[in-house]
């Protein structure tokens, strides 16, 4: 009896120990996860510190990318009504265009000079787009467009073999959000009876009668507001 007694405690005391040792190996188990777990967590931060950092970045750039488009757009213009012809010399049509404009301009002046990409296979006579050296020229030639009906200036002044007789128009060459809220304000220009409406610097204004202020349309608030 005395021997099974102490057997008996000999394996409690065994059992225990290695109860001892579980728990130990437990709260070690239990250290390890929760410093894997800061490890995790103080990753997951430093990853969402990085992706927050490169967003600003992305969007800092973008910004960059858009003022340098914007500034390149501003020395652009946009001519429509000008008919595409086989081996056509465009930067002669444009300096041509000037003179009848009674704007004198070389070709020293114009950076670039491209049709626009055709709309379809129908679309022929794509727009012609003028970039010019510097933004004083591409002003003086802007402003000079106020000369084509005072001239007369038309397909047939400028290539006089050309069997139509189309008006010539020159317009700034806007960006995409500002096309689409000039787009807009023509709308509402049309609702209104406003007679004015033009762009000057990738800027849209309007202006109900010849005696009244410009009004500059930023975004479609504006629109809301006219009266």
């Amino acid at each position: 009896m005395q021997e099974e007694f102490t057997k008996l405690h000999r394996e409690i005391r065994q059992l225990s120990n290695r109860i001892s040792a579980v728990e130990t190996k437990q709260g070690e188990y239990e250290e390890t996860l929760t410093f894997h777990g800061n490890e995790i967590l103080d990753i997951k931060n430093r990853l969402a510190e990085l992706t927050k950092a490169n967003k600003q970045e992305e969007t800092s750039l973008r910004k960059q990318m858009t003022a340098l488009q914007d500034a390149k757009n501003l020395k652009t213009l946009r001519i429509t009504g000008i008919p595409k012809t086989e081996n056509e010399n465009l930067p002669y049509l444009i300096t041509e265009l000037g003179k009848n404009m009674e704007c004198t301009i070389q070709r020293s002046d114009i950076d670039a000079v491209y049709r626009a990409k055709p709309k379809n296979e129908h679309d022929k006579d794509a727009p012609i787009i003028i970039k010019f050296i510097n933004m004083q020229t591409r002003d003086s030639y802007y402003d000079a467009r106020k000369a084509l009906g005072k001239n007369s200036v038309t397909t047939k002044s400028l290539i006089p073999s050309h069997s139509s007789d189309t008006k010539i128009f020159i317009n700034e060459y806007l960006n995409r959000p500002t096309q689409n809220l000039f787009f807009e304000a023509r709308k509402r220009r049309a609702e209104l009876n406003y007679r004015y409406i033009w762009t000057f610097h990738n800027q849209i204004y309007v202006r109900k009668t010849k005696s009244d202020d410009a009004i500059k349309i930023c975004n479609s608030d504006d629109l809301s507001s006219l009266e």
